[in-house]
This record gives C-alpha cells, sequence and structure tokens, in this order.
C-alpha cells in the first residue's frame, strides 16, 4: 500500500489483476440510474459503497482469480445463463479480499494495532489507518448435542461442494456499489472496540460477518430432524453424607429402644405394693384415712369413757368429795381434707 495524494489522504493498493483500488476515493456512481458505473480503480466484480471500503470474492487465497460462479457480465451488467457453474463443482471455501479504513479514534487507547502491527499503513497526521484483510468463507455439517440449554460434543466436516454457500454469494447484486454489504462498516467499528490487538479485531469481524452469511441461508433452509432424541425429567434430590445419616438413623433407633425399655419398665412397675399406694392416695382411700376408726382411738379407752359418761350421769350434778376429773386436753387440728370441693377438718 501507499499514500498518493494532496497530503497523502489516499492508500493504493494492488493485491493482484483482480484486486487493486485506492482507499480515500468516492464510489463511481452512475448518474442516470444510481448502479454502479465503469471505474478504473475498481475490479470489475468489485464492491466499493464508501471510500474507506472495498471488497471482493476470489477463488484463492492468492486474491487473483474472481469467484464468479453465474458468470456475470459486467459489460452488461447481466449474468450469462448460459455458462452458469453446476453445483458440484461450486466452492467451499471461497475467499474474501477486503480493503479498509479505520479512523485511529475508533481503537482502544492501548491497541497494538496502531503501534506495532507492520502490516498496517497509518496516516501521516495518524488520524487513520489502512489495511487489508484476506479471509476464506466455509461451510460446515455440524452435528452435536444440545443438553441443558447448551452445546456439547460438536463435530464439524466441510461440506461436499460450495451449494449452501453459494445462496449467500448468489445473492450479492453486482450492478451496485454496495453489493448487500451496507452493514460491513459497522462491523469495522464493533471490531475495532472490541480488544487491543489484532487477533481480537480479526476475530470479532469474522464471527460477526459468518452470522451475516448463515442469516441469509437459514432463511431458505428447512429446520433439520434430530439424529436422537431422548426426554429426561429432572428431580430434586439431595445429597447427605454417609457419617450425618448413619448417625440420623442411630438417633431414630436408640428412641426405638428407649421407648421399649419404658414399655418394659411400667410393665414390671405395676405390681401389688404400687397398687395398694395407689388406692390409698385416691379420695376413697384420703377419706378413710381421715375418718377411719384409727383415727379416734383405741376401742378400751372409748369403753372407758362410755362408762364414765354412765357414771356421772346416775350421780348428782355436784361432785362428789374425793371426786377428780382430769383435765381439759385442748384439741388440736391435725389436718384439711377436701373432698369434692368441700373441706373437711380432722381433729384429734
Amino acid at each position: 500500500m501507499t499514500s498518493i495524494g494532496n497530503d497523502d489522504i489516499n492508500t493504493q493498493f494492488n493485491c493482484s489483476d483482480n484486486f487493486f483500488g485506492v482507499l480515500g476515493l468516492s464510489p463511481n456512481i452512475s448518474s442516470a440510474d444510481g448502479t454502479k458505473a465503469i471505474d478504473p480503480n475498481l475490479s470489475p466484480l468489485g464492491f466499493k459503497p464508501a471510500v474507506n471500503l472495498q471488497w471482493a470474492f476470489f477463488t484463492s487465497g492468492k486474491l487473483s482469480t474472481l469467484y464468479n460462479p453465474e458468470s456475470w457480465d459486467p459489460s452488461v451488467n447481466q449474468p450469462d445463463n448460459l455458462h452458469v457453474i453446476p453445483d458440484d463443482e461450486l466452492l467451499n471455501p471461497f475467499y474474501l479480499g477486503i480493503a479498509m479504513r479505520i479512523s485511529a479514534n475508533t481503537f482502544t487507547v492501548n491497541s497494538t494495532i496502531i503501534t506495532s502491527e507492520p502490516d498496517v499503513l497509518v496516516s501521516s497526521n495518524e488520524q487513520y489507518l489502512d489495511f487489508i484483510m484476506e479471509c476464506s468463507v466455509a461451510s460446515y455439517d455440524v452435528n452435536y448435542t444440545w443438553y441443558k440449554s447448551s452445546i456439547q460434543n460438536v463435530t464439524a466436516v466441510p461440506s461436499g461442494n460450495g451449494s449452501l454457500l453459494e445462496i449467500f454469494h448468489g445473492a450479492q447484486t453486482y450492478n451496485t456499489v454496495s453489493g448487500g454489504g451496507f452493514d460491513l462498516q459497522q462491523y469495522m467499528i464493533d471490531a475495532a472496540i472490541a480488544g487491543n490487538n489484532t487477533a481480537s479485531f480479526t476475530t470479532t469481524w469474522s464471527n460477526l460477518y459468518s452470522v451475516k452469511v448463515l442469516s441469509l441461508i437459514g432463511a431458505y433452509l428447512t429446520p433439520r430432524t434430530n439424529l436422537q432424541e431422548q426426554k429426561r425429567t429432572s428431580l430434586l434430590v439431595a445429597k447427605v453424607p454417609k457419617s450425618a445419616l448413619g448417625a440420623l438413623v442411630a438417633c431414630s433407633l436408640s428412641y426405638t429402644l428407649l421407648g421399649i425399655f419404658l414399655v418394659i419398665a411400667a410393665w414390671k412397675a405395676t405390681t401389688r405394693n404400687v397398687r395398694e399406694i395407689a388406692e390409698q392416695l385416691s379420695l376413697a382411700g384420703l377419706t378413710k384415712m381421715a375418718f377411719g376408726e384409727g383415727k379416734r382411738g383405741s376401742p378400751s379407752s372409748e369403753s372407758t369413757l362410755r362408762r364414765a359418761s354412765r357414771t356421772r350421769s346416775n350421780t348428782s350434778n355436784s361432785p362428789a368429795t374425793g371426786d377428780e376429773y382430769p383435765p381439759m386436753v385442748p384439741r388440736r387440728e391435725t389436718r384439711k381434707v377436701r373432698i369434692s370441693g368441700t373441706d373437711f377438718r380432722v381433729w384429734l
């Protein structure tokens, strides 16, 4: 590439007899019908939509022979239908040669394309960069496994011929300056800001161009049926460590053993003495303890009191000489017993 023109604002390149031109010059458009006019600085089957972009398709990476399967005749801007290449002779891959100019301000601050790329021509005022890329365009038959919204086990085999690619390539309109590449200038900007080196630029640009090609081809194809299909149902399963699971099972079994032990202990505790104690602590047992015969005194003392009362009733009320009464012993309350909501006092 060589800088030409006033202040070196134009860049002339000559890669081959069929890929040459001048970046910085406007495209030559017919004033009669707006189609592409004959341009001495543009190859016959090339495209130049703007001053900073030019490209063409070729049969090899040397960018020497134009790829023209429909036998387009530039002199009449019409294809020669009698010499169309059959499908089995269509190329896969074919090659794209593209020359572009990008403003230096579009690249990132630390981009090595500006400072250390030997194949890039920087303008004298360092306002823009000019460079040329050669890209191969190929189609593949791809098999893959779609599992959980991700692609796995990808295998790619080149297609037998270029019939798929010709869906895209054959849609190019050679009688226009853009040929359908209206979005390539935006790809240049996106690639320039994608990274700091040449690899990031070329990778981003090629990915964007691949999407462009596949989008046009996919519109004319039908979905391919699955080679194998499997339906899986997802289940939520808890993963527990073996030690924790063993401890949980052991604790559960210990509760079972403890329950059995308590049942046996309760069964053995139901002896006669326990039942007697339970009877004494019942309502009937407490009443008997409070008002039973054992609390009134012995039978001998009761008979003595009865005899004394009968003797005293047969005598006069005045005490006889020598009669002595036993001293009065104050009674004291020993306990209170509640029976059916009523309090009873027990005196001794």
